[in-house]
């Protein structure tokens, strides 16, 4: 049994702590905040409502999450509402059919491609010669360039085919918000430290020491799961390898806001895409199946949050006129956020080959979605699993070698 430390109590460093606990090691977990759950927020707002500030859309077929939901027995329900299936703000409705024409078009396109243009043609190049002008194909483009956080000319196609690219998906929501399950995961934890971030971490030939608040935690082995942006703030004895550190320099983090509106009855379930920025706003439904009484919108790249940061609310009304809006929002800019810095990563042309660095295997691991290039829920799971079994393999090793 060793005792580790994990630096974050997100998704990804909860999920390494508890699969290093299951095996039987002492985990100590440190965070910055004053709560779990990273860049997954939930709030209550001012009509009693929960409503997700942070990562919020979970599909079905995201087997790491919907699995970890089940094993600590933390209820899902269907959102009612489609991630990729919107309609335009002012515009006629979009039918299923067109959505799926528009994708098929897509994904035939980059079926033809060469090995060659797969490694350095950008999103919006792919985009330009297929664009026909319809309402679906504006809503796509919208849609993936809002969804990365990044504009199209600075993202390939692992955007386009990712999670939240060209599938058709289920919907599904954690009951009592998706914060609840991160908080069901550090109810299993036995040392989950809130209000303590980490300045530094020393490797040595006995172990680790992290560096928080002026004290050294002294252990065996750490995961590091914080932000891609954050990675460079700590300071590590010795330094990082050159490779580790030309990833960090490379890898792009998207950047988003998030607004949350509560509503006076219950509104329709919709999904509106703005036809002029990257931002949109939905409805979804609640335990009872019923909306709940939440309007959440969501802005991905700086240009949306420019075009929406003095009258956001007036927009969403203009959009949704016949839902009463309570003027009393929750509103986060997760690119202005102290200890995120940003929503997710984003991977542009060729930007795979710099995720082989977090692949290493030793004393300190790292965990986080932007380690498989993969800005969901499910991703910063996947990823801890995979830092957790990394570490795992490397102290086992250790012990046959003493």
């Amino acid at each position: 049994m060793a005792q580790i430390a994990v630096v974050g109590a997100g998704f990804a460093g909860l999920t390494s702590a508890l699969r290093l606990n299951q095996a039987g090691h002492e985990v100590a977990v440190f965070e910055a905040r004053d709560r779990v759950g990273g860049r997954v927020h939930s709030v209550t707002l001012a009509n009693g409502e929960m409503a997700e500030l942070g990562g919020e859309w979970i599909s079905a077929d995201q087997f790491f999450v919907t699995g970890l939901a089940e094993e600590l027995g933390v209820p899902m329900g269907a959102v009612g509402v489609d991630f990729s299936k919107r309609d335009l703000a002012g515009s006629e409705p979009i039918a299923d059919a067109e959505h799926r024409r528009v994708a098929s078009l897509v994904d035939q396109a980059i079926a033809d491609l060469s090995d060659d243009e797969h490694g350095a043609m950008t999103a919006a190049d792919l985009f330009e010669p297929l664009d026909d002008g319809s309402d679906a194909f504006k809503v796509l483009r919208n849609r993936i360039e809002g969804s990365a956080g990044v504009a199209a000319n600075r993202i390939g196609f692992s955007e386009v085919v990712g999670d939240f690219g060209l599938v058709e998906a289920t919907y599904l929501r954690v009951e009592g918000g998706n914060q609840s399950l991160a908080e069901a995961i550090a109810g299993r934890l036995n040392d989950v430290r809130l209000g303590h971030p980490v300045e530094g971490i020393t490797a040595t030939d006995f172990g680790v020491s992290v560096a928080s608040g002026g004290h050294l935690f002294e252990a065996e082995a750490a995961v590091v799961a914080i932000p891609l942006p954050l990675i460079s703030r700590l300071r590590f004895e010795p330094p990082l390898s050159e490779a580790m550190l030309d990833s960090l320099e490379r890898l792009t983090m998207g950047t988003a806001a998030k607004l949350a509106l509560p509503t006076d009855v219950e509104p329709p379930l919709v999904a509106l895409q703005n036809r002029d920025a990257t931002w949109w706003c939905w409805t979804g439904a609640g335990e009872s199946a019923a909306a709940r009484r939440v309007v959440t919108a969501f802005a991905g790249t700086e240009s949306a949050i420019s075009a929406v940061r003095d009258d956001w609310t007036d927009q969403i009304g203009t959009a949704l006129p016949e839902v009463g809006l309570i003027n009393a929002p929750e509103f986060i800019d997760w690119g202005q956020e102290e200890w995120s810095q940003g929503c997710y990563s984003a991977l542009a042309p060729g930007d795979e080959v710099f995720l082989e660095v977090f692949e290493q295997t030793g004393k300190l691991v790292f965990a986080g979605e932007h380690t498989l290039g993969a800005g969901s829920i499910d991703g910063a799971i996947e990823s801890g699993d995979r830092a957790a079994d990394r570490l795992g393999r490397f102290l086992a090793q250790a012990t046959d070698s003493n």
